[in-house]
């Protein structure tokens, strides 16, 4: 959530450029993530893993530049938690 409320399109393609080499070093061909669960409750204790916040329109906007940059290392990446996870 810290990186999606800079706003800053090129930060959050690199940062999800940085998982996806992460996971591809691993070994791994698929990221279950970026996390998109929009911040309702607050004392839901993973509030932290999504870049939405409070704000559904930011989840929208910055999620591309995640999942592009996930997959431009040749990872799947998997959106989750978009409903219903608190």
């Amino acid at each position: 959530m810290t990186v999606a409320a800079s706003w800053d399109f090129n930060v959050i393609y690199e940062w999800g450029r940085g998982m996806g080499k992460e996971f591809y070093d691993k070994g791994s061909q698929i990221q279950l993530g970026p996390g998109l669960n929009v911040d309702r409750v607050d004392s839901a204790g993973r509030n932290f893993e999504y870049l939405s916040g409070e704000d559904p329109y930011l989840g929208y906007v910055l999620s591309k530049q995640a999942v592009w940059g996930i997959q431009n290392q040749t990872v799947m990446a998997t959106a989750k938690h978009y409903i219903n996870n608190n």
